[in-house]
């Protein structure tokens, strides 16, 4: 939590064991309460984060927290990954 800026690339690429759970819900709750900016990128909805992090009461909480201070951007488009083959 002492960083004032977090960014957290790619969440749900890779799945997460308990205790890197309960990591992730402690840090995220810590930088909540002291006000610091997380940024987070991934492409799964946020009612597709129950199927990659539980347990649902504390996803509900973390969701909670996010929504409270939370601006949404949605990128939509082809992928900037693929080269153009034409």
């Amino acid at each position: 939590c002492r960083y004032d800026l977090l960014l957290l690339d790619e969440l749900g690429y890779l799945t997460l064991k308990k205790e890197q759970m309960n990591a992730f819900f402690k840090l995220m709750k810590e930088r909540y309460e002291a006000g610091r900016p997380t940024i987070i990128t991934t492409n799964l909805q946020p009612e597709q984060w129950y199927s990659l992090l539980e347990p649902k009461d504390m996803v509900d909480a973390l969701l909670d927290r996010l929504n409270h201070r939370c601006i949404n951007v949605h990128i939509d488009g082809p992928s900037l990954r693929k080269t153009d083959a034409g």
